[in-house]
């Protein structure tokens, strides 16, 4: 354990990261730790030479884990080995590779030649080594070939979070293609014209309906409405107080004004609330400590609910001005869209 706390890994900058215990928490990643002996003892054990070696006590059970468990849709072509992405370069191979904060490795062996290569680096998103070197010894896994579609459009990685506060992350991997530069392995699966799925050996890229995008476009605009009606209100009434405090007057507002106010100051509180939430899940924060956070956004639902109803209540029974309808109005209108986003994008959970 002492060792592993010396590990330093660096940024594709060369930028020491000073916390790199990084770990991953998409299912089944381990997050294990070792060395590049390590990864080589476990390499020449997926391709024993004799009994000595063996991973299993059953060479059958080696053979099943290194054969093809899932193919590309609709072909032949081999796709998975339990575990292991085949993979054709000069010569077929099996393969496997990941990265965290601050480091990348990659394993390919070819069981038929016996033949094998771990590659291991204290940089995050490394490519030299992790895809030169590799392709140096086992050749190019890819064509000059590429795929015009004229359904091309916006698609997300399937392999992603789809519920939960972390979804947001999914929207950094959106991509727009309309033109596929595919590896010769990759496959494509086409119905009337339309592309379904496109696939890789690590991913498969899903398209996303316009109606999703306008969605999702929709949703920041009405974020960012909704920040600036908050600002509004909360510098146009501290500018009001401050002018009736140098003519010495009372404080200027109605009874309910206690109520618009602060259901701004809780807007701009949930801003911030949630930057840090998602500064601290990057941080690989574990998630206990994130849940008040998540508690907090769920409140702030809550107290966006109760101004609306007060909201109705108050401008249905007592009589006020035009400018003060619309002010109330707009700080309703901007909890309402604050709680919808929280809503829309499980800032709760």
């Amino acid at each position: 354990m002492k060792r592993r706390n010396e590990i330093q890994g660096y940024t594709t900058n060369l930028k020491l990261i000073p916390k790199n215990r990084a770990y991953i928490s998409l299912y089944p990643a381990g997050g294990a730790i070792g060395t590049a002996e390590d990864a080589a003892k476990f390499l020449a054990a997926l391709m024993p030479v004799d009994r000595s070696n063996l991973i299993f006590a059953n060479k059958d059970t080696l053979d099943e884990m290194l054969s093809t468990s899932l193919y590309y849709d609709g072909t032949s072509n081999p796709r998975i080995a339990h575990g292991f992405f085949e993979v054709e370069y000069w010569v077929p191979a099996l393969e496997h590779a990941g990265s965290t904060a601050g480091f990348t490795s990659k394993f390919v062996i070819d069981p038929e030649s016996n033949f094998g290569l771990v590659v291991m680096t204290n940089q995050s998103n490394e490519m030299a080594y992790n895809v030169g070197l590799v392709q140096k010894v086992f050749g190019s896994s890819f064509s000059t070939n590429s795929v015009t579609s004229e359904s091309g459009g916006y698609y997300l990685p399937a392999r992603r979070v789809v519920s939960g506060f972390t979804k947001a992350y999914s929207m950094l991997s959106l991509q727009k293609y309309t033109t596929f530069d595919l590896s010769n392995f990759a496959n494509i699966v086409e119905r009337n014209g339309t592309i379904e799925k496109v696939s890789i050996p690590y991913n498969d890229f899903l398209p996303m309906s316009n109606l999703t995008i306008n969605l999702i476009k929709a949703s920041f605009i009405a974020l960012a409405v909704a920040i600036l009606l908050s600002l509004r209100a909360i510098i146009g009434y501290f500018i009001r107080l401050s002018k009736y405090k140098l003519k010495n007057g009372e404080r200027p507002g109605t009874g309910f004004d206690k109520y618009h106010i602060a259901i701004n100051i809780a807007s701009l509180a949930f801003i911030l609330n949630t930057i840090l939430l998602f500064m601290r899940a990057l941080g690989f924060a574990p998630y206990s400590s994130l849940r008040i956070h998540l508690i907090l956004n769920l409140l702030y639902v809550i107290l966006a609910v109760a101004y609306l109803i007060l909201m109705f209540y108050k401008l249905l029974k007592r009589s006020y001005s035009n400018k003060q309808k619309a002010v109330y109005i707009m700080s309703g209108m901007s909890a309402f869209l604050f709680a919808a986003f929280i809503m829309g994008w499980d800032l709760y959970f």
